[in-house]
């Protein structure tokens, strides 16, 4: 018997069409103008959470550190310079809360220079802010809640080199205490202004070893009223967030504009959005910037369910 000729293999070998190439390209393109969106609506939503926790934890330590202070609130700021000789290094409250131990953060300061290393990860560090912008103050540029000014880092007047001696150390920050200068007479009780005090101090240049003592300036937790609603924590790229004048923008008056709104949709004139607070009593909320923009400094009413002034209570 003849051996069986070898089998042909019928399975036809064809290859895609111009136009069928075409059309699955198509359909990925499609899927992912589909896909992007949510992907990036998730992004945000998990920066935004990210950004939460960041400030619960920086509120433990504010709160651990007024504790072993016998409830004394620390100072936001007090400025490096000749005018005032207790603090010649300069005292920055991201920095001395970790050089204090009561949270752990990058040091931006690694050399006695003038170089400052900006961490990719730290507690002090939103998400979405950017780290190719600050350490300058922004009291001046932003107008608005979401200029891109506001979403800067900030380290603040510390010498470097240290003048005791010591390693110098700097931590960039992208959130701020509920400070005021110490510039305005608003923050004299006795003065007319009694209802802008913020809970915490940011002693500016000008301030001297009296400012620093004096009462009118000194900032306890028994201050504290209302725990739940007074802002301890904002999303800022300036210590001085608070102190300011009303902006007009686009025709609409606007206040807090130094507030950064981070996080969520834009409002319809792109002016506003959302920022992550933290309050006294430890919680955080996402707010949005708007209902802060409407009444003059004079006349001041925060948005329902957030207090600003301690006096406001």
């Amino acid at each position: 018997m003849l051996p069986e000729p070898p089998r042909r293999n019928l399975r036809a070998f064809t290859a895609f069409t111009l136009v069928e190439l075409l059309v699955v390209i198509g359909i990925i393109a499609l899927l992912i103008s589909i896909l992007l969106p949510t992907l990036n609506k998730a992004r945000r939503a998990a920066a935004t959470v990210k950004c939460a926790s960041n400030m619960r934890q920086i509120g433990a330590a504010v709160l651990m550190y007024t504790r072993d202070n016998k409830g004394r609130l620390m100072p936001a700021q007090i400025t490096k310079g000749t005018t005032q000789t207790f603090y010649p290094d300069g005292w920055v409250w991201p920095s001395e809360l970790v050089h204090q131990k009561y949270i752990n953060a990058p040091n931006s300061y690694t050399t006695n220079t003038a170089d400052r290393i900006i961490p990719r990860d730290s507690v002090f560090r939103c998400p979405e802010g950017l780290d190719d912008l600050g350490g300058t103050s922004t009291s001046a540029s932003p107008n608005w809640p979401t200029n891109f000014p506001n979403n800067a880092w900030f380290i603040g007047s510390i010498a470097n080199p240290r003048k005791d001696g010591q390693a110098p150390y700097a931590v960039a920050s992208w959130y701020q205490l509920n400070a005021r200068t110490n510039s305005s007479a608003n923050n004299d009780p006795m003065a007319s202004g009694t209802r802008r005090v913020c809970p915490f101090m940011d002693f500016i240049s000008t301030a001297t070893n009296a400012d620093i003592k004096d009462p009118r300036f000194q900032r306890n937790i028994s201050m504290v009223k209302k725990a739940s609603m007074l802002v301890m924590l904002v999303e800022a790229a300036d210590p001085n967030w608070v102190d300011q004048t009303v902006n007009t923008v686009k025709g609409r008056s606007l206040m807090l504009v130094r507030l950064a709104g981070r996080h969520g949709q834009k409002s319809g004139d792109g002016l506003d959005a959302y920022s992550n607070m933290c309050f006294f009593d430890g919680h955080v909320e996402l707010k949005s910037t708007e209902p802060f923009q409407r009444i003059n400094l004079d006349n001041w009413r925060e948005a329902s369910g957030v207090i600003v002034y301690t006096n406001n209570q």
